[in-house]
This record gives structure tokens, sequence and C-alpha cells, in this order.
């Protein structure tokens, strides 16, 4: 390798890193200065009932989609001639994914959830639009798209933020307002992966007896994945679930907005 593709690949590196950094910044600040606008105007039980969605979340996403987000990444970076076929199959694995989420949405309406039964169908568009958000973000890694990653995130973050100011803040929304403003930010992301990105290329109709060798490869690579994702879930979420069973969801949400707001 000559000098100057060296430089090249050192160059493109540290701009990847930057953009990393950039999409990691921007979007944990954002994140962050949400938190007075949920503190101010939800309730404690309100609050928990968001907390409650995302920790649904964290546990049911990996289980359903089987991970498959990290397959799709690891095998079009190894084996670029096949990338339509890799991109297709994750596609379809993650729609039967949404689908089994859709199946079992009726337990959300258990005493263990703390209400968010309530507001399930506000929950599973949230779950559609953040499960594709994540597979077209493995995707932009795996064909190079960074810049287009970075740039989808931080999108994302900001209308997340200026729809939930508008819609809790002015509107009232609430609870409501938090679910669609995190749809909105997802559905951003999602148009210009699809639009800029043009990923909908890459799927196609799926075919079993074409796609079973590459279905069997990145599954026996995901799904040892799993027990990962869930082992971090323990470590982080399972307390939720035992604090709402025994003391409900406001007092939940009440220990976390505490937590949240000695930062400022």
């Amino acid at each position: 390798m000559s000098k100057g593709m060296r430089v090249g690949k050192y160059k493109e590196l540290l701009l990847n890193i930057a953009l990393f950094a950039l999409n990691t910044i921007s979007t944990k600040l954002i994140t962050f200065l949400l938190v007075p606008l949920y503190t101010y105007f939800l309730t404690a039980a309100q609050f928990g009932i968001t907390d409650m969605s995302l920790t649904v979340l964290g546990l049911i996403s990996p289980i359903v989609t089987l991970s498959v987000g990290d397959a799709v990444t690891r095998y079009v970076i190894d084996d670029s001639r096949e990338k339509e076929r890799y991109i297709s199959v994750g596609f379809w694995v993650t729609v039967i994914g949404c689908v089994v989420m859709l199946v079992i949405l009726p337990i959300l309406d258990l005493p263990l959830f703390g209400g968010l039964g309530d507001y399930k169908w506000y929950y599973m568009i949230y779950f559609i639009t953040l499960n594709y958000n994540g597979y077209l973000g493995n995707v932009a890694r795996g064909l190079d798209r960074i810049k287009l990653m970075a740039a989808a995130s931080i999108a994302s973050s900001l209308v997340s933020a200026s729809s939930a100011s508008v819609l809790i803040g002015v509107l009232g929304w609430e609870t409501e307002g938090y679910f669609v403003s995190l749809v909105l930010g997802g559905l951003t992301s999602i148009c210009m992966y699809l639009l800029i990105g043009h990923f909908g290329r890459y799927v196609g109709v799926p075919k079993y007896r074409n796609d079973e060798k590459y279905i069997k490869r990145m599954l026996l690579y995901a799904i040892p994945l799993i027990p990962n994702s869930i082992f971090w879930w323990v470590g982080t979420g399972v307390n939720r679930f035992f604090i709402t069973a025994m003391l409900g969801i406001g007092s939940s949400g009440f220990l976390l907005r505490r937590a949240k707001s000695r930062i400022f």
C-alpha cells in the first residue's frame, strides 16, 4: 500500500470518528435539554409510563427482531457483492418482528406495565419506527454511509425535540405528545435513508429457497447476540418492573424524575 493510500485511509478513519462523536454529542445534548420539559409538564405517573415504554422496548426489540441488524452490518461489509440479499433478508425479518410485537401487544394491559396498555397503539407505532430507524442505521454503517447516518440521527433528534416542545409544552398533549414526537423524529430519519440513501432499492420480494443460506448465516451470527442484550437490560431496566409492581407507576416515575432532576 502506497503512502498516499495510507494517508487517505487515516483521513477517512478520523472523519468517521469525528462524525460518530458529533452524532453522539448532539443527540445526547438534545435529550439532556428535553429532561426539564418532561419533568415540568408530565406528572410522575406519565413520566413513569414513558420510561416503562423504553424499558419494555429495550427487552422486546432484540428478541422479536433477532438482532438481525447487527448481522446486516457485518455481512454487508464482509460480502458486499451480495449486499442486496442481506439487506432484504434483514428488512423482512424486522417486518416479522413487528408483526410478533403486534400479536403480543395486549400483554401491555397487564398491571405489571403500569398503565402502558392505555397507550399501546402509540407504543406500537413507536416500536415500528424505532426498529426500522435502527435497522436502516445498521444498513448505512455497513454501506459506509456514515455521513448520512450522522445527518439522519441529528435531524431525527432535532425534529423530536422541536415537536415535543410544541406538542407537550404548547398543546398539552403530555404522554401522547411524547410518543408522537418520537415517531415524527424516527420517520424523519427513515425518510432520509430512503430518499437520500435510496436504501429501498436493496429490498426485494422474499424467496426462501433463494435466501435460505443467507438467512441461516445471518441468524447464526445474530441470535447469540440476544442474550447479551438481555443481560444489559437486566442490569439497567429490570428494577423498573419491581418498583412498578410494588409501589406503582407513579412512584417509579417520581424516582426517575428525581434522579434526572439532580443534574440541574
